[in-house]
């Protein structure tokens, strides 16, 4: 009876780590930082927007915004509001149309450090391996443009929504080094006197 029991309860703890690990790995809030699985929380209140010419988000009129920063050589913009928003409310906030741009929420870390989305992924293939199978797993994600310097791709897609689950198949097809999204990451300057 005991060693039924212990088989049992054996198969119980297998089960309940397969079905957590499938649960993690089914969502897209996580990507690979080596052979780390790092997993992400959506936020509510901090956002990238990111549209194809830079100078439409150097435009915006930011209404009920806390903070709004772009820069006139990036196709990406942060955002910051004091109280949950959803994504259609913030277009509107920022007096965008829901077709000049795309919005991606901001990912938070465990430590509680947020971190940004861009459209582009980056990825170097293992030694023996072939670029033409990345490009057959990319497509599927929409690729904008790919870009090779030094054997380190730099993939850009047309969708910065899709850029987590792209990163993440290129990494579980275990044919790269390293695949993770190329995030953006605020520096917080602080002043020592």
């Amino acid at each position: 009876m005991k060693k039924c029991l212990f088989t049992l309860l054996a198969v119980y703890v297998l089960i309940t780590a397969f079905v957590q690990n499938n649960v993690v790995a089914q969502s897209d809030n996580y990507y690979w930082a080596d052979k780390d699985l790092i997993e992400l929380i959506p936020s509510s209140t901090h956002f990238i927007v990111t549209a194809n010419d830079a100078s439409l988000l150097t435009n915006a009129q930011p209404k009920n915004v806390q903070k709004y920063e772009c820069w006139k050589h990036k196709s990406y913009a942060v955002v910051e509001v004091s109280k949950d928003v959803t994504i259609p409310e913030l277009i509107v906030n920022l007096g965008f149309d829901t077709d000049e741009v795309q919005i991606s929420p901001g990912l938070t870390l465990s430590d509680g450090f947020i971190i940004y989305p861009t459209q582009t992924i980056v990825a170097q293939l293992l030694d023996n391996k072939d670029a033409s199978e990345m490009i057959r797993l990319v497509n599927q994600f929409g690729v904008k443009n790919i870009t090779e310097k030094f054997g380190t791709y730099r993939i850009e897609l047309k969708n910065v929504n899709q850029v987590l689950a792209a990163a993440n198949t290129l990494h579980e097809s275990r044919l790269f080094q390293f695949a993770h999204p190329d995030f953006y990451a605020p520096i917080e300057r602080y002043q020592i006197n």
